[in-house]
Formats: C-alpha cells, structure tokens, sequence
C-alpha cells in the first residue's frame, strides 16, 4: 500500500510540474505574440493573420489574440493579392527570454498589364526579449519594402 501511495504520489507532482511548465511557455508565447503584434499592428490596429495549414501550430497563440484565415481563404480582389489589414505570417518562435515574429503586411497590389507595381507589402521582423520581470517586449523592428 505504501509504494502504492508513493507511486501516485510521484504521479500527481510529475502532472503538476508538467502543467506548470506547460502554462509557463503558453505565457510565454502569449505574452511575445502580444508584444510582436503591437509592432506589427502600428497604425493597422486588429490585422488579420493569414496562415498555411503546416504553420497552424506556430500560430495557434497568434489566433487566440487576432482573427486567422487560411492563406488559401485571403479576399481575392481585382486591385490586391494580399488586402490592407492582412498579415501573412512566415514565422513565430520563442526560445528562452528570445522570440521572433516575422511575416509580410498588405497591401500587396495585384500587377496590371502596362502598369508599375508601387504596392508590395511591407516586410516585417520583430525581435522579441523577455525582460527580468517577465514582461516580453519587441527590440529591433526591420520593416523592409519590395
């Protein structure tokens, strides 16, 4: 009966130790995916993130806080391939007090026979770090332009 209770015992403090661990790191992504979107969303406040359905994993934290559609359900439009307010996502990842959001914001305009393409979206790539208090906050911002 002893090693019995021993047993569970070791089973009921390995699952609490799991649960905790596994609701550090769901902070953790929670509070960079915060952190990176307020970036991301400067003066386009409540994107849209355009996901593939291989990245659904990497986005599900992402998807808590904003509205996701598949990349393949993104508005079509006769002026844009990717509409204002869409960000296709290309990477999120957090390791340790370091992450990385990284994706491209519209609009992204649809080429027009005879005309010049002015339209290509907007890079974005936003380090991540975890400050000592546990707050996550974005470093360095690189938005690049065609």
């Amino acid at each position: 009966m002893k090693r019995r209770f021993s047993s569970i015992s070791i089973a009921i403090i390995t699952a609490i130790a799991c649960s905790s661990s596994g609701s550090d790191r769901s902070a953790d992504f929670l509070g960079a995916a915060k952190a990176g979107l307020r970036e991301v969303e400067r003066g386009t406040p409540g994107v849209v993130i355009a996901v593939n359905a291989a990245d659904r994993q990497m986005a599900s934290v992402l998807c808590r806080l904003r509205h996701c559609v598949d990349r393949t359900r993104v508005p079509a439009s006769e002026s844009f391939l990717l509409p204002r307010g869409y960000f296709i996502l290309s990477e999120f990842k957090v390791a340790g007090n370091e992450g990385t959001l990284a994706g491209t914001l519209g609009p992204i305009d649809r080429p027009q026979p005879g005309r010049e393409t002015l339209g290509c979206g907007y890079g974005v790539r936003v380090a991540l770090h975890r400050q000592p208090s546990g707050l996550w906050v974005a470093g360095d911002v690189e938005v690049t332009v065609c």
